[in-house]
């Protein structure tokens, strides 16, 4: 709306503009007050108008225009100012020579020089600012309206899937957040920005525990089985080899990829896969996890000194297959003592009233349903067998079994 204050300003300048040209026509010590008068409120209106743009943070970075008009408009009114007492100095100086005598103002008209055009000013700014105000005040409400019907919607729709997925009795007042989709490009004054990739992100607790729901462009899906996902996975991968491993971890084959949009589960359950995960369809789970691109595997296994010699064997001859996938660029078993430790990263959700842009967490971690990983301080390992797959990522160190890489 900041046309409105356009037409405040101009309307005041060419009204300035007028009487001067009238106080210098008609030379009249009236005239020139009401001249002052109008000159003087005006550049109060500016002071007013600023006052007004920054006690508003609702226009956000457009308040920069706001004061740029309000200083060249108080440029304007300024130099009108220093012209006008110039001229009216100058004919004071030439009546005095002349000897002209001005008959001097009635008390009455003095004030009605002054209060006209004050009341005028402050009536013409008030009103200004009370149209912009009530624009955005109506505008606000529809928002406020639209956010509430999207958001009632969206919870809705995030129990009933619960609810159906579980068998589960959740209802929307079991709700403790909520976050509406954002995948616009967020950049300040200088175009430096980032373009955000939020769902719509819902987080419910029931019996202490959270469950952090998301809907990405009508698919829904959820982080309730996180912590369940492990065993199916390492029980999957026993039927597959023979071999009951402790751990098994996906990531990317690139430092720094455990979160964020580089965590492949959860981005397969954000993406693909948003049923029950059972040990019926857990394979068609993995499934999904191995198309992955740059893809890193590593298997954690307990061992001690008197299995490590049938470990390796039966590692290296049964993980061969995976060597067949082509987007595979690692694949690593590491042999350990004592508990491994697993961690969680549980993601910390901000007040909805937060700048989201201040935190990498709300830019970057776009699939927020934290996750589990090994501690990197944990430093009982014993060995280490890494595939030669030929790819850029393998190792020339340690001792080549069956095409494996034996580190010690």
């Amino acid at each position: 709306m900041i046309y409105l204050f356009i037409i405040l300003f101009l309307l005041l300048i060419i009204i300035n503009v007028y009487f001067l040209i009238k106080a210098i026509k008609i030379k009249n010590n009236a005239n020139w007050l009401k001249l002052f008068s109008l000159n003087i409120f005006s550049i109060v209106s500016v002071v007013f108008v600023i006052y007004y743009t920054l006690s508003n943070q609702y226009l956000g970075w457009n308040f920069l225009e706001y004061l740029a008009l309000c200083f060249v408009s108080l440029c304007i009114y300024i130099i009108i100012l220093i012209i006008s007492s110039i001229l009216k100095i100058l004919e004071s100086n030439k009546n005095k020579k002349q000897n002209i005598i001005k008959e001097k103002l009635h008390k009455s008209v003095i004030i009605k020089s002054i209060i006209i055009p004050l009341i005028f000013v402050l009536v013409l700014t008030t009103v200004v600012c009370g149209i912009d105000y009530s624009k955005y005040v109506l505008q606000k409400r529809g928002e406020i309206n639209t956010y509430n019907n999207v958001k009632n919607n969206e919870i809705s729709k995030m129990a009933s899937f619960l609810n159906d997925k579980y068998n589960m009795n959740i209802n929307e007042s079991d709700l403790i957040y909520y976050r509406k989709q954002d995948y616009t490009i967020h950049s300040d004054i200088f175009g430096n920005g980032s373009t955000y990739n939020i769902p719509y992100i819902a987080v419910f607790e029931v019996n202490n525990e959270k469950i952090t729901v998301v809907d990405r462009k009508g698919f829904i899906s959820d982080n309730k089985q996180l912590k369940d996902l492990n065993k199916l996975i390492v029980d999957y991968y026993q039927k597959q080899t023979g071999i009951k491993f402790d751990y098994i971890a996906f990531r990317k084959s690139y430092v720094g990829s455990w979160s964020g949009n580089d965590n492949i589960i959860n981005i397969v359950l954000q993406t693909k896969f948003n049923k029950l995960i059972t040990d019926k369809n857990i394979e068609e789970f993995i499934n999904y996890i191995l198309e992955e691109k740059d893809l890193s595997i590593e298997f954690y296994i307990e061992e001690n000194d008197n299995n490590r010699d049938i470990l390796i064997d039966s590692i290296t001859k049964n993980l061969g297959y995976l060597k067949e996938y082509s987007n595979i660029k690692e694949i690593a078993v590491h042999g350990y003592n004592g508990d491994l430790s697993i961690k969680n990263k549980e993601i910390e959700f901000p007040n909805e009233d937060k700048d989201y842009g201040n935190s990498s967490e709300d830019i970057h971690d776009s699939y927020k349903f934290g996750c589990y990983y090994v501690d990197p301080d944990f430093k009982n390992f014993t060995f280490s067998l890494i595939m030669d797959l030929d790819r850029g990522y393998d190792s020339e160190r340690g001792e080549l079994i069956n095409g494996w890489r034996y580190i010690y």
